[in-house]
């Protein structure tokens, strides 16, 4: 396929897909395409499903005006900034994308191919690659803080406050190293 930017075709979807692994690594500063009100637990995945009615088309279109959207991904995940500096190197190359678009690629890619090790990553991007809360993410680097490194996903749930439920819609993205 030609690619429709100036430069290599090959190189901008390698590129892309190295932009696209890091944004599943967790992205940082993309707002929440949902809105600030409370869900209860049982309505997060029905939300998100929601959410990705628009986001994924949005991916679909932005990645695949140069390429197959899934050769954006093969990289496997990617941390928050992974997919930011991913996003950005395509945008250098010229992809045609606004700054809205832009976060919305992001939040599909951080969602659906990020990766957060809780026992490093700073609360902005525990809440971002984890959708959670500030409040929430801030708790969960206190415990760490105060009771060491988190060994699995049921010494994570053991946070006090947080919701077990929602953190279990992001269980492929955390490693524990």
């Amino acid at each position: 396929m030609k690619h429709r930017w100036a430069g290599n075709c090959a190189l901008g979807a390698a590129v892309c897909g190295v932009v696209l692994a890091l944004l599943s690594a967790g992205s940082v500063g993309v707002q929440n395409v949902r809105a600030a009100t409370a869900v209860p637990p049982e309505g997060v995945a029905a939300e998100r499903a929601k959410e990705d009615a628009i986001l994924k088309p949005k991916f679909e279109a932005v990645c695949g005006s140069c390429h197959d959207s899934g050769q954006a991904t093969n990289g496997g995940r990617r941390t928050v900034t992974g997919w930011r500096e991913t996003i950005e190197q395509m945008v250098a190359f010229g992809a045609p994308v606004s700054p809205e678009d832009k976060a919305l690629v992001q939040k599909y890619l951080v969602r659906h191919y990020g990766l957060v090790n809780v026992n490093t990553a700073p609360a902005n991007e525990l809440a971002e690659a984890l959708e959670i809360s500030a409040t929430d993410a801030d708790a969960m680097v206190k415990f760490r803080t105060a009771n060491g490194p988190f060994s699995d996903f049921t010494e994570l749930s053991k946070v006090p406050g947080i919701d077990a439920t929602t953190l279990k819609l992001a269980e492929d993205s955390i490693i524990f190293k």
